[in-house]
């Protein structure tokens, strides 16, 4: 779980910068043909999804609220990571 909250933390930190010291406004499709990256940021951070459901499945693992929540920041993170990667 470190290791995804890593990737939350550096998404947040790599926003903040491109937004506030360089002053990058935060448009979602700026350019056409840019859909794609959302579609790949949700890619690379679904790993965490499927990790978890599997673990519920196989392994009868109940996660609590706060877990679900740290899940959904490493989501979130990882997504801002992959769609800011050029």
């Amino acid at each position: 779980m470190a290791y995804m909250l890593t990737f939350f933390f550096l998404g947040l930190i790599i926003f903040l910068w491109l937004n506030f010291l360089k002053k990058q406004k935060f448009v979602l499709f700026e350019r056409q043909g840019e859909a794609h990256r959302l579609g790949a940021a949700a890619l690379i951070a679904s790993y965490a999804v499927i990790s978890i459901v599997m673990g519920h499945v196989f392994l009868n693992e109940r996660l609590t609220k706060w877990q679900y929540i740290a899940v959904l920041l490493v989501l979130v993170g990882t997504a801002i990571i992959g769609f800011y990667d050029f």
